[in-house]
C-alpha cells in the first residue's frame, strides 16, 4: 500500500453555492436584518433545483478513490467479490475485506468533521465496487503464461505482436520503457509498480531460477531423448 499523498477535509458550509447563485442570477443569496444574516428565497428555490449539480464530492467517494489509487483492487462482475493484487496474484475473502476497512478507518480519521459508520464504511465499499468491475474471463487467459512467485513465465512470448521481420528472437524497447521478447520463452519478475498487471489467481509455490539445474530430469531426458536433444529441450 502506497503512503497517502494529501489530507481530505470536507466543506459543510454554504459558501461556495453562495458565490455561484450570485454569479449566476447577479442577486445577493443572503440579506441581513435585525444584527442576524439570513438566506433569501429566490436562493432557497434556486437551491432546491440545483443543489445536485453543484454537489461537492461525496466523501464517501473520496475515500474509496484514495483506496483505488493506492491499491490494485478489482471486482468480479459474476461474484460481486472484492480482490487485491498481492506478491503477483490476485486474492480474495477476508483478508481482502479487512484491509479495505483497516484504510477506511485510516482515512477517515484524516478528514476534518468526518465520522465513520457502518453506513458509511458499506457506501465506501459500494463504491469501490462500481469502480472496478472486471470479468472472471480476464483472469488466467493466456495459456502461455504461468504465474511463479517471482515473476511471469511467457512460454512462447508475448501474444499480438508484430515479428521483427530481420530477428523473431530480437528484444524491443516498449513506450512503457518495458521489454519484450518476440516468439522465444522467457522470464518478467513481478513489478510492484504496474498499475495494470497480469490478471491471475493462480500461481505456481515457486520461484524461477535461470541458473537452477536438475540431474535426475537431465539424465531422464537424455536416456530419452538422447544427449545432444536436452539442450533444444
Amino acid at each position: 500500500m502506497k503512503e497517502r499523498s494529501r489530507k481530505l477535509v470536507v466543506n459543510h458550509d454554504r459558501t461556495d453555492y453562495y458565490l455561484k447563485y450570485e454569479n449566476e442570477t447577479n442577486t445577493p443569496a443572503t440579506y441581513k436584518r435585525n444584527g442576524r444574516e439570513y438566506e433569501t428565497k429566490s436562493f432557497k428555490e434556486w437551491l432546491m433545483k440545483h443543489q445536485d449539480d453543484y454537489r461537492p464530492d461525496q466523501v464517501e467517494r473520496k475515500i474509496a478513490r484514495e483506496i483505488l489509487e493506492n491499491n490494485i483492487i478489482v471486482t468480479l462482475k459474476e461474484t460481486d467479490e472484492l480482490c487485491l493484487f498481492k506478491d503477483g496474484c490476485f486474492i480474495f475473502g477476508s483478508e481482502v475485506n479487512a484491509m479495505i476497512r483497516t484504510q477506511i478507518t485510516e482515512i477517515s480519521k484524516d478528514i476534518e468533521g468526518y465520522e465513520e459508520t457502518i453506513a458509511s464504511r458499506r457506501m465506501v465499499f459500494e463504491f469501490i465496487k462500481s469502480m472496478s468491475f472486471y470479468s472472471l474471463n480476464e483472469f488466467d487467459s493466456d495459456e502461455t503464461i504461468i504465474n511463479l512467485k517471482n515473476g511471469l513465465y511467457f512460454i512462447k512470448g508475448f501474444k499480438k505482436i508484430i515479428k521483427n521481420p530481420n530477428n523473431p528472437e530480437e528484444f524491443y524497447s516498449t513506450a512503457n520503457g518495458d521489454e519484450l521478447q518476440f516468439e522465444t520463452a522467457h522470464f518478467k519478475p513481478h513489478d510492484p509498480h504496474d498499475k495494470n498487471p497480469y490478471k491471475s489467481f493462480i500461481q505456481l509455490p515457486v520461484s524461477h531460477d535461470p541458473e537452477a539445474t536438475c540431474l535426475e530430469t537431465d539424465q531422464f531426458l537424455t536416456e530419452v531423448f538422447g544427449f545432444d536433444t536436452v539442450p533444444l529441450i
